[in-house]
């Protein structure tokens, strides 16, 4: 899971996956400019995990920002761009984040159905055109009755549109068959300032509308849920005090929240009831749009109003709390995220944390990928000489010396990643932590023993070193290396959250499986193992120490161990997960590997090919059944597997059925 840079003077750099980013983006149109030769609206792309700027989608020059819309598998996101009186929808591809097709003479409200070939178009005649983009034109034209400013929305199936108006208090939102032309009203809304969104499942329609006339100038806005196949009003909801209403519905993909809001709140409610489930406040400057991350977890929405810059703020889903804000260089066109499973671009730096002496010093930081990217810092005393760029890219990360006492922190936005740089000032601390698994001076232990435990640092931990005392034959006074501790991101919340402001908090968690069969003696004895954590200062601090006694030669169960993939390492294509295994005398494995269940994330995928001799482990246990015979492997297709940590193992059965995991360990996938 890490190896070291070369870096003069010292540093660290946690190598692996990091911040991995491929599964939800962002998007937001902004016009960052007034109209003029100069001026290009564009659409920033956010990676919806971290919240770091990804790339920016530049549009067409002298231009300003007409509908936008996302299809529903998220493969594309559809722009108009007016110029000069002159329309063109702008076709956006979110697997390689660039302009894949324009088409001249496309003006008005955008929609889309779950068929990612088809954008519908809603135009001031008024008529919907169905775009064909196989074709790149209108292939069809339904005339419709709409008001000035229509609210326009499409089933899922293609095969019904919803438009409001034309607002003349009495003609509420008319539904229309998008084969026949045939028209039918529907809801409840008696003006034309009407909002409509369909849930992605198209059971629900949301219709927005308020009383704006001279009598009736303030009357609060109201939000109706129908149900599509009655055209019955679910539920109702009055709003705040507003001229024109704002407020629409956007479901979270699991359809368990629908976000509600208006200029100055957001309510958080049930899709079928209505039930209050939260809301989210303050918001200053007003909600214009809000976009749910394709996980779930992170909510996404656009602030602007006169006399208030225009921002971005993200909200965790689960308490509706507000993470961050974020500026915006101009007025946003709606939000946008990409569904869960979209074929959007993948973003992977080559480290997600960078630790360094008090001198400072270069070091060289990657990015893989094939799509377009933007990358930063937000210090001067750490710098990348890359701004922006297409497909994959090493940047060189330079760091000042430090001339403080205290030491200090930056970030690093490659590609939408977050790197944090910390670097130690003249004053700092040795590591600290602690030693979790074994408890000491435990007895009767066989096979597998997990030495475990966490480990953090005020500028950044190097490595976590195991030995253990020599014993009879070996030279005395030096202790024996066995192995290092493999860090894991995510296994440690408890201390994060302890320590959340400390370097490598997250993978502050640290193991090795030690198999005491292959300790002197077989394993039969008593072994004390000592733990040291090293800084990046070269600081080091022996974290305990653990005595246990093994007696590996009364044990009944099979023992062994997985060789590939290695405790933390990243994998791509195809794995060959190595193994052996073998069970006490008299017993045996059969040869088969019938009895030998591969286990990935718990569920059982398999059986290894099995039966096969390696000299090391014939020579370390010969005269078993299964001596010659230890050796198995299992052919994995990482591609069948989502980018990301993973953990696998064996569980082995020998003909008694005396039954051991042997082997247990996290992975990483990055394809």
């Amino acid at each position: 899971m890490r190896h070291f840079l070369a870096c003069v003077p010292f540093c660290v750099l946690a190598a692996g996956v990091a911040e991995a980013g491929g599964g939800s983006f962002i998007y937001v149109p902004v016009l960052p400019c007034t109209a003029g030769p100069a001026c290009s609206p564009e659409v920033q792309v956010y990676d919806a995990t971290t919240s770091g700027l990804v790339t920016t989608i530049t549009l067409g020059s002298n231009s300003t920002l007409g509908s936008v819309a996302l299809s529903y598998d998220g493969s594309r996101l559809f722009v108009i761009t007016i110029s000069q009186g002159t329309s063109t929808l702008n076709v956006i591809d979110t697997s390689r984040h660039v302009i894949s097709s324009l088409y001249p003479d496309v003006s008005g409200s955008l929609a889309v159905s779950s068929d990612p070939n088809t954008v519908f178009v809603l135009d001031q005649t008024p008529a919907i055109g169905i775009f064909d983009l196989r074709l790149g034109r209108i292939t069809r034209t339904i005339p419709v009755q709409a008001s000035s400013f229509p609210g326009f929305a499409v089933a899922p199936a293609g095969d019904r549109a919803y438009v409001s108006g034309p607002g003349d208090l009495t003609t509420p939102v008319r539904s229309y068959d998008l084969m026949t032309g045939a028209s039918s009203i529907i809801g409840s809304s008696p003006f034309a300032y009407a909002g409509l969104t369909i849930s992605r499942d198209g059971a629900r329609l949301y219709e927005t509308w308020a009383f704006s006339t001279g009598s009736r100038p303030l009357d609060p806005s109201v939000l109706d849920v129908l149900d599509t196949v009655t055209n019955t009003i679910l539920y109702s909801r009055d709003r705040s005090l507003v001229l024109i209403p704002e407020t629409v519905g956007a479901e979270s993909f699991r359809s368990a929240r629908a976000y509600i809001w208006d200029d100055y709140s957001v309510d958080v409610v049930d899709p079928t009831t209505g039930a209050a489930l939260g809301s989210i406040s303050p918001l200053n400057p007003a909600v214009r749009s809000i976009a749910i991350s394709a996980d779930d977890t992170r909510g996404w929405m656009t602030m602007t109003a006169l006399g208030s810059p225009n921002r971005l703020a993200v909200f965790d889903t689960a308490t509706n709390q507000i993470i961050t804000t974020i500026s915006l260089p101009g007025g946003p066109a709606g939000i946008f995220a990409t569904p869960p499973g979209a074929p959007t671009c993948s973003y992977q730096t080559g480290t997600h944390q960078s630790s360094w002496s008090v001198n400072g010093g270069t070091a060289a930081v990657s990015l893989s990928t094939l799509c377009p990217w933007l990358a930063s810092s937000n210090a001067a005393w750490a710098r990348i000489d890359q701004t922006s760029g297409t497909g994959n890219a090493t940047f060189t990360l330079t760091v000042d010396p430090n001339a403080t006492t205290t030491s200090r922190s930056a970030t690093l936005t490659i590609g939408g990643q977050l790197v944090t740089v910390t670097q130690a000032g003249a004053v700092s601390t040795a590591p600290f932590g602690f030693v979790d698994t074994p408890a000491d001076n435990v007895t009767g232990v066989t096979g597998v023993v997990n030495v475990t435990g966490w480990t953090l640092d005020d500028v950044g931990v190097t490595r976590v070193r195991i030995y253990r005392d020599p014993v009879a034959g070996e030279p005395a006074g030096s202790q024996v290396y066995i192995g290092d501790g493999v860090f894991v991101d995510g296994a440690r919340p408890d201390v994060q959250a302890l320590y959340p402001t400390l370097p490598y908090a997250s993978r502050a968690g640290w193991g090795l499986q030690v198999l005491t069969n292959v300790l002197p003696g077989q394993g039969n004895g008593t072994y004390r193992f000592s733990v040291y954590a090293d800084d990046v200062e070269g600081l080091t601090t022996l974290l305990g120490t653990r005595t246990v006694t093994c007696a590996n030669a009364t044990a009944m169960l099979p023992f062994g161990t997985i060789d590939t993939p290695g405790p933390g390492q990243t994998v791509s294509g195809t794995l060959i997960n190595f193994g052996w295994a073998m069970t006490p005398q008299p017993d045996v494995i059969p040869f088969d590997g019938s009895t030998i269940d591969v286990l990935i994330d718990n569920v059982v995928v398999g059986h290894p090919a099995y039966g096969f001799a390696r000299a090391d482990v014939d020579a370390t246990f010969p005269g078993y059944q299964n001596t010659g015979h230890a050796v198995g492997y299992f052919v994995i297709d990482t591609t069948q597997l989502a980018n990301g940590i993973h953990t696998i193992a064996w569980v082995v059965h020998d003909n008694v059925g005396a039954t051991q995991g042997i082997g247990s360990r996290f992975f990483t996938v990055w394809n």
